[in-house]
């Protein structure tokens, strides 16, 4: 009987609990890389400076950051995102 009473409550308890947790979104943006767009994963929240990334495998090479219709450069705040390649 106790256990009739304890797994919902509990079931219950638990969906409380996860109505305040908040996902972390990882923004991701694209660049126009090689002739090809390839997303990349970036945390642009500013507004004073074009978000930019930096490859491993090129560190000289900038690349601005775009939104997913291609038409609008995300802002940041900050320096170049640096995104490792060497393992594709």
């Amino acid at each position: 009987m106790k256990t009739n009473f304890l797994i919902p409550a509990l079931a219950f308890v638990s969906a409380i609990g996860m109505s305040f947790t908040a996902p972390t979104i990882q923004q991701s943006g694209e660049v126009f890389k090689d002739g090809t767009w390839q997303a990349v994963p970036v945390n642009c929240n500013g507004e004073s400076n074009n978000c930019q990334v930096r490859f491993t495998s090129d560190p000289t090479q900038l690349y601005d950051v775009y939104d997913s219709s291609h038409e609008n450069i995300l802002q940041s705040s900050g320096q170049a995102t640096i995104i490792d390649d060497s393992m594709e």
